[in-house]
């Protein structure tokens, strides 16, 4: 069980000018870049609006230069599932897999409450086939290791600009579902699709869709108001937490929400089979939505600005700042991952790139900087 933590107000203070409530400092590091990463049939994770939210939250901690380069890479879609915006592009994956059912196991990932297995639930864990895409990888697999597979594809200057762009929107959704606590869990009821609810206010429905859509509106009517009621309450010490660890991570860690508070508190059926949940259960879901909808932001925003757009033609923007330590413009040098055991980092092509257990994503400067060596002793820019 993840340590207990406080959580975003789920109807926050309104502020006249949301962005001034921001942490300059959290916005800073996101800058610069530091990356640590080591269905249920029928269900849309959080549903448009909730995906839109988590795409607002992520714009708001954007670099100038990563939110060109996305918005250049999504103006060159041509498949008309969603317009181009970073927010409609949040759902282009749901759109895809009505055409490409072999992606929706990727989703999700069905650990069960009962053992927590989230290997088990992963698949194992199949490697993509050498050579292979991670767009065009074996049906079974995981949320979890799709995001690890675009992350990095993303990143890898060798990926060809059409497989980029598909990282990009499948990352733009994947980060998202990672944090819907019934795309982490099951209960032998395909995650939530089989319970009927009831709640005062909502519509008799599945207690999957209460938490994909019924939830998040009760948040508020207009993605945008809500989205920038969120940015205004994470805290410092809130981001500085939820940039840590690895989609595996994150993932149990919704995961302990399901268990905690999505089963957990659930009560006993009634004599028809449907679950009424109380005023106390949907309270506690609406600040675990606002919790989980704002840690999704923060973190899809460091994926993007560690992958090191710029590469593919946005440049940093007049005035901008060096991050600490660093000795090149933002987001200038090749991304790395530093092996944080043993302090050393590897090249884009390693056979350890992104593959070591303990690790994280950070430009060539910042691991100079920190004191990590590069494997071999040879610099990745040289």
């Amino acid at each position: 069980m993840t340590a207990p933590e406080s959580r975003p107000q789920a109807v926050p203070t309104k502020s006249s000018d949301p962005g001034l409530q921001s942490c300059h400092r959290v916005r800073h590091w996101l800058a610069c870049g530091a990356l640590l990463l080591s269905i249920a049939p029928s269900a849309f994770a959080w549903g448009d609006g909730g995906h839109r939210i988590v795409a607002k939250i992520a714009d708001h901690y954007l670099t100038s230069s990563t939110r060109a380069a996305v918005n250049a890479m999504l103006a060159n879609d041509s498949t008309g599932l969603t317009a181009t915006d970073m927010a409609s592009a949040a759902s282009w994956a749901d759109r895809y897999r009505n055409k490409h059912p072999e992606t929706a196991n990727w989703h999700f990932v069905d650990t069960e409450i009962s053992d927590g297995d989230i290997d088990a639930a992963c698949f194992g864990h199949p490697p993509l086939p050498l050579n292979t895409p991670a767009s065009a990888g074996p049906a079974t697999a995981c949320v979890v290791d799709k995001v690890d597979q675009f992350t990095k594809e993303l990143a890898a200057p060798q990926t060809t600009d059409a497989e980029r762009l598909l990282a990009l929107q499948f990352l733009l959704h994947f980060v998202g579902d990672l944090h819907q606590p019934l795309h982490a869990s099951d209960s032998s009821d395909r995650g939530g699709n089989d319970k009927l609810v009831s709640a005062p206010g909502i519509a008799p429905g599945k207690l999957h869709s209460y938490w994909d859509t019924a939830f998040v509106k009760r948040l508020g009517s207009d993605t945008n108001t809500v989205a920038s009621q969120l940015i205004g309450n994470i805290t410092c010490d809130q981001a500085a937490i939820w940039q840590t660890r690895t989609p595996r991570d994150w993932s149990l860690e919704a995961f302990d929400i399901a268990k905690q508070d999505v089963y957990g508190k659930l009560p006993a059926p009634n004599s028809s089979g449907t679950y009424a949940l109380s005023d106390d259960y949907v309270s506690t879901a609406q600040q675990d939505v606002a919790l989980q909808l704002s840690r999704a932001g923060v973190r899809l925003a460091m994926v993007l600005n560690g992958a090191n757009l710029k590469m593919l033609g946005a440049t940093s923007p007049p005035g901008s700042t060096n991050p600490p330590g660093s000795t090149s413009p933002p987001g200038d040098g090749v991304l790395v991952w530093v092996n944080t055991k043993t302090g050393v980092y590897h090249c884009p092509g390693s056979a350890y790139y992104g593959n070591t257990q303990q690790g994280v994503y950070m430009y060539e400067d910042q691991a100079k900087a920190g004191g990590y060596r590069p494997a071999g002793g040879k610099t990745c820019s040289a």
